[in-house]
């Protein structure tokens, strides 16, 4: 099931998971299904299902990599529970005295866990985020790809191959971050990171042969 739970302003969160194909909002009254985003805490979202691993988008173009990774996932490991976070607001995550829009530190651990794998796409230099994540507790399981300054771009989802932010990169970490804590992914992770990676490298060489990317490479990913 695709839960889609929306957060005031700064943060959109999304939480997949795969018991059914529905599409819903949830309401913290337990109230029906509604096509109405529904406004929730990071406290109250934590109350509904838990995730292995959170994978958070910060940038246009590498949040579109990270829910194409998810629903990916989805199809070739249902057993997997994501969090999918994307933040339009960089200051959120940030330490709570740094910044008004900060995220208390009750409120950013309900929403990146304290312990999951927590695997960040950003659109520029990773250390940049490092910078502002200073601070905050329990960092340690916090891993970002970004901005590289080597290889040579022959497209627009190449950049994303050489910077490990493409869907196929963030596949590949989200299962090996699953693996160590759900047996029903241990399982698979070999076959599975093999493929996404295989995957992978098919698009960088059509890019260098053909100067462009595989067909539907930019599609809207698809839930069904």
């Amino acid at each position: 099931m695709l839960r889609i739970l929306m957060l005031p302003s700064a943060l959109v969160f999304v939480q997949l998971w795969y018991s059914s194909r529905a599409i819903c909002t949830i309401r913290p009254d337990g109230g029906q299904q509604t096509t109405t985003p529904v406004w929730l805490s990071p406290e109250e979202a934590d109350r509904h299902r838990g995730r292995d691993v959170v994978l958070v988008g910060i940038g246009v173009e590498v949040i579109f990599e990270v829910i194409a990774a998810a629903v990916l996932l989805r199809q070739l490991v249902p057993a997997l529970h994501v969090r999918v976070v994307n933040v339009t607001d960089l200051m959120v995550v940030g330490p709570t005295s740094s910044h008004p829009h900060a995220l208390s530190d009750i409120g950013y651990a309900s929403l990146f866990t304290q312990d999951k794998p927590v695997i960040i796409n950003y659109h520029r230099y990773p250390r940049e985020l490092k910078g502002l994540l200073f601070g905050r507790p329990n960092v340690d399981h916090i891993s970002i790809e970004g901005y590289r300054e080597e290889g040579t771009m022959m497209s627009p989802f190449s950049m994303m191959l050489l910077n490990h932010t493409s869907w196929y990169h963030v596949a590949a970490a989200t299962i090996r971050g699953a693996a160590l804590s759900n047996p029903q992914v241990e399982i698979h992770v070999h076959d599975i990171i093999s493929y996404v990676l295989h995957l992978a490298e098919k698009a960088k060489d059509y890019a260098i042969e053909y100067g462009a990317d595989p067909e539907g490479t930019f599609d809207v990913p698809k839930l069904d």
